[in-house]
């Protein structure tokens, strides 16, 4: 009999130790919600969510649903960007990250100074075992402040609501269209869950990390999620005289996952500088003029490329697996992307990597100049892929690279279709050079 009871001891033990999923903390709460605020779950272990049930923001004023997340949903979608030349994109509601839920509620609706009810139905979240969440039929309510002005010039961004806003895309939407002077967006540490449009109205946007490692952007978005160039980065921009620094942005779509830009920019004038930039397929789309100092890039398949002219100076450039670093598609009449003093990196394995690649046939007027800078020995003998017809004007060119060491690169092996680049058109190649246009812009003046 001793040797039946024991297993029974043990499983009932067992069962009385398990932890149920229980909350530690939620939010917003209290008088001073952000009307951008997404709801935060957090649990005392990592929740599963449950597809079933629906999620309910209610208006205490008069009642009114203001948004409901629907849990067996298979597809949602929402506008971003304020305007009216705001995008339709496919989103994921509820984001895991640890032991906390994040609920991306619909853009603009909750409005300023109201109050809130929340209910969550029991299941919605679940543990690893299957166990319910009870949830929150009454109880938990929030009240939003007033926003700042449209007209001012700084926007504290906080992911714990001690800000003005609690995304990023909240304080771009507030900014007034057509602005000619620099508001600045302070963004504090944390990782925003989010996608960001900047739409072509809103001129001028300046983003600042608090923390270049810290603060961080991410997102899981690509061409089978939402098909387009723009439409599939995390951070598109259309506004001229952008600039980004100081921060970090990543596509979290997971290796093979299909084209993921980080960051896709069609605007004249923008910089981006001090920053990561981080996917697999795509990473940097850049069309317009485009200046990138000091920053760090990382991805695998043409992870830098596009249909613009863009400058690259004291830039790491990290290769995760054999692949393409640059596809640059730009007209003869415009040159193309420019690397001065990178550094070529690659992840350990990678060992077979190319410059750049081009289809003459499709784009005979590709440029790519890697000037003074440091490959690493993942970069093939041969440098640069080229398929297609001969093209005039194909303008593959790399002067005074070294090896990793800075001893002076072999490069006898390179494409015959590439230019070695003299001395004295090496010293003439700069941001200016290929970046002022017709109005004289200066790109390290910013």
């Amino acid at each position: 009999m001793m040797r039946l009871l024991l297993p029974l001891l043990c499983s009932a033990m067992l069962a009385t130790a398990h932890s149920e999923l229980n909350l530690v903390a939620h939010g917003p709460v209290g008088n001073n919600a952000c009307v951008d605020s997404p709801l935060r779950l957090t649990f005392n272990e990592p929740p599963v969510l449950a597809h079933h049930g629906r999620i309910e923001v209610r208006r205490e004023s008069d009642g009114a649903t203001v948004d409901t997340v629907d849990l067996a949903a298979t597809k949602y979608t929402d506008r971003f960007g304020d305007s009216e030349n705001s995008t339709a994109l496919s989103y994921e509601p509820v984001c895991i990250d640890g032991n906390t839920a994040f609920v991306r509620l619909r853009t603009q609706c909750l409005r300023p100074n109201e109050s809130y009810e929340v209910r969550i139905p029991p299941g919605a979240f679940q543990d690893a075992e299957g166990h319910d969440f009870t949830g929150f039929n009454t109880g938990w309510t929030f009240r939003t402040k007033a926003t700042p002005s449209s007209k001012a010039d700084r926007l504290i961004v906080a992911a714990d609501g001690t800000g003005d806003f609690c995304t990023v895309q909240g304080a771009v939407d507030q900014m007034k269209p057509g602005l000619t002077h620099v508001p600045v967006i302070f963004i504090r540490k944390g990782n925003y869950h989010e996608l960001v449009r900047i739409d072509r109205e809103r001129k001028h946007v300046h983003l600042i990390g608090e923390d270049r490692q810290g603060t961080i952007i991410s997102y899981t978005n690509n061409e089978k999620l939402n098909s387009g160039w723009i439409q599939r980065a995390v951070l598109g921009c259309e506004a001229d005289d952008f600039m980004l620094e100081n921060l970090t942005v990543q596509n979290t779509t997971p290796y093979r996952g299909s084209q993921a830009e980080a960051v896709c920019i069609n605007a004249q004038r923008c910089v981006l500088r001090n920053a990561n930039f981080l996917s697999f397929q795509d990473t940097l789309n850049l069309s317009g003029r485009v200046y990138v100092a000091d920053s760090y890039i990382e991805g695998d398949v043409d992870y830098v490329w596009g249909y613009g002219t863009a400058s690259f100076e004291r830039c790491e450039l990290r290769s995760m697996h054999d692949g393409y670093i640059v596809q640059a598609r730009n007209s003869a009449a415009r040159p193309g992307y420019l690397f001065v003093h990178c550094r070529l990196t690659a992840a350990p394995g990678v060992q077979k990597c190319w410059l750049a690649r081009i289809d003459t046939g499709r784009f005979p007027a590709s440029h790519v100049a890697f000037v003074h800078c440091a490959m690493g020995p993942h970069i093939l003998p041969e440098g640069w892929q080229i398929i297609g017809p001969p093209a005039d004007t194909l303008r593959f060119e790399e002067g005074g690279s070294t090896d990793s060491s800075g001893h002076p690169l072999e490069v006898s092996g390179r494409n015959p279709a590439a230019k070695a680049l003299a001395p004295k058109v090496e010293s003439s190649l700069s941001a200016e050079s290929i970046l002022s246009g017709q109005d004289g812009w200066h790109p390290q003046q910013k």
